[in-house]
């Protein structure tokens, strides 16, 4: 671009600054509008991104849940009977109470009259 010649605040510009500042102006737009593009598609790839993100967290959790579940119905269950056997059998050996005392395992009294599985918390959705 060219200086500015000293111009009294009245005065029309040139027509040669004229043109020079509609040129720049108007490459000036064409940068915005690409950079308005540009910036479409970088908005699209990371909505894209985030939405397979949220798809992959939902099949794990699913399948997290899915193994929950199995473990609540099947394994807890198992897991129980067996620390109850171990109490039971603790009961007429008394050299096994130690090694149910080192698990925390040994019942007592308390324990013998309130024994509770623990429920599982409310599923939200």
């Amino acid at each position: 671009m060219e200086p500015q010649q000293n111009q009294s605040p009245g005065q029309q510009p040139t027509a040669s600054t004229d043109n020079d500042l509609r040129a720049e102006f108007a490459s000036l737009q064409r940068l915005f509008i690409g950079l308005l593009i540009a910036n479409l598609f970088i908005g699209g790839a990371l909505g894209l991104f985030l939405l397979r993100q949220l798809f992959a967290t939902n099949r794990r959790a699913v399948e997290l849940s899915r193994y929950v579940e199995n473990y609540r119905t099947n394994a807890q269950p198992q897991v129980q009977l067996l620390v109850t056997s171990l109490q039971a059998f603790a009961k007429t050996n008394t050299d096994f109470n130690s090694i149910l005392a080192k698990y925390n395992l040994l019942q007592t009294s308390t324990q013998t009259q309130a024994v509770t599985t623990p429920t599982a918390p409310a599923r939200r959705r």
